[in-house]
C-alpha cells in the first residue's frame, strides 16, 4: 500500500502495524519509536516488553498468572473502538526468570471474553490517521479516558468468571495508614510482606500497587 510509506520501517512494530491493519492480531516482544506511528493510527497492538513507551495502555503484571490474565485485558481493551491504541504488558528479569503454577484458560474462553478484531478497511485507517499536533494528542487523551472505565468493566467480568481481578491500582491496609507504600510489578509481593510485618509492631503502614498505566 503506498500510503503506508510513511510508516515503513524494520522494527518489529512497523511489522505489528501491517498485521493489524489486514485484521491480524500481534503479540510484539520487541519495541521501538514506531509505536507512536501506531497509536496515531489507533491501531491496538499488544506487546510484552521490559520497558514502558509513551502512547501506550501499560500494565505491570506482580506475577505470572498476572501476565497471562494481563496479556487477555491487554487485547480486549485496546481493541475496543472506544480505545484503539497499543499496549504494553511490561516485564522485567525477575518475571523472565520465575516459574510459578499458571492457571492456563483453553483458546475457546480467551476467545468468549475479547471481541473479535473489527477494524476499518486499511486505507481508511491510514486516510484518517491523526496528526501528530495538540489536537491528535487531545483525541489519545480521550481513549486513554475510556480505556479506564474499559478495564474496570473488564474486571469486573474476569472477577465473576474467574474469581481474579485486573484493577487499576490495589490498595493495602490503606484506610488508616499514615504512611503509604506506593509500587508497582513484582517487588510488590515484597512490599505487602514488609507492609503486614510493620503492622504486627504497630506500624500505621500501607501498600498501593500501580497495576494499569495510563499516560
Amino acid at each position: 500500500n503506498p500510503d503506508m510509506s510513511s510508516f515503513s520501517g524494520d522494527s518489529a512494530v512497523s511489522a505489528g502495524i501491517g498485521s493489524t491493519l489486514y485484521g491480524k492480531r500481534s503479540l510484539l516482544t520487541s519495541m521501538s519509536g514506531d509505536i507512536k506511528r501506531a497509536a496515531f493510527l489507533r491501531l491496538p497492538l499488544v506487546a510484552f516488553y521490559p520497558k514502558v513507551k509513551n502512547y501506550s495502555i501499560v500494565f505491570f503484571p506482580q506475577n505470572s498468572q498476572e501476565i497471562f490474565d494481563d496479556i487477555i485485558a491487554a487485547y480486549a481493551v485496546s481493541e475496543d473502538k472506544k480505545v484503539l491504541l497499543p499496549a504494553i504488558v511490561k516485564t522485567d528479569f525477575v518475571l523472565n526468570n520465575t516459574y510459578e503454577t499458571v492457571d492456563v484458560l483453553t483458546q475457546k474462553i480467551v476467545e468468549n471474553m475479547i471481541d473479535g478484531l473489527d477494524l476499518e478497511k486499511p486505507d481508511r485507517h491510514i486516510k484518517y490517521r491523526l496528526n501528530q499536533n495538540l489536537e491528535g494528542e487531545a483525541v489519545l487523551q480521550k481513549a486513554m479516558d475510556n480505556a479506564k472505565k474499559l478495564i474496570s468493566e473488564f474486571s469486573e467480568k474476569y472477577r465473576k468468571k474467574f474469581k481474579r481481578t485486573i484493577p487499576l491500582i490495589e490498595s493495602a491496609q490503606t484506610a488508616d495508614a499514615e504512611t503509604i507504600i506506593v509500587t508497582y510489578g513484582p517487588a510488590s509481593g515484597n512490599a505487602l510482606l514488609a507492609v503486614n510485618e510493620l503492622r504486627a509492631k504497630g506500624e500505621k503502614v500501607g501498600l498501593a500497587r500501580i497495576h494499569i498505566y495510563r499516560p
